[in-house]
């Protein structure tokens, strides 16, 4: 009767353990899934279609127009991420390394918003540098002959 006792215990308390166990295994499931079923928050997640070149430029020209500053900025990140879907950059002194043209315009910009006294920004600047889109930078690679012969010469 002693082991009937000590075995009914523990198998209830095997069966409470496993009970929690299965609670929080469909838990974690349900966190997981809710994650990926919503809104995410990993910049990766948000990855989409990039957006329409002529529509980013109008709002970049509406943002210009108006001197509204942080929509200017998003607008120009937004004209980023239609030139390089892939790795858009995601601020704008990385949009500015990558561009020929309109590079004091994306710097005096970032400068304006971050600035502490927040003085009137003018974005005519700013739209005349960029009314036609971006230039990309171009890569130059330069190769050099430093006197050895290539280590893999087929291999090129």
């Amino acid at each position: 009767q002693e082991n009937q006792q000590w075995l009914i215990v523990g198998g209830g308390t095997l069966l409470l353990l496993s009970l929690l166990a299965l609670a929080q295994r469909t838990r974690r499931q349900h966190r997981a899934n809710s994650t990926t079923d919503g809104k995410a928050t990993s910049p990766d997640a948000e990855r989409q279609d990039p957006p329409n070149r002529k529509s980013v430029l109008r709002d970049l020209e509406q943002a210009c127009r108006a001197n509204d500053r942080d929509a200017a900025a998003r607008a120009l990140l937004n004209l980023g991420h239609t030139y390089w879907p892939d790795d858009a950059p995601r601020s704008l002194d990385a949009l500015a390394a990558r561009i020929e043209k309109g590079q004091a315009q994306t710097y005096a910009l970032d400068r304006s918003l971050y600035a502490a006294d927040r003085t009137d920004w003018q974005g005519d600047a700013l739209w005349d540098a960029f009314r036609h889109g971006l230039q990309e930078q171009k890569v130059t690679v330069q190769t050099r002959d430093d006197g050895l012969k290539p280590l893999y010469p087929n291999s090129l």
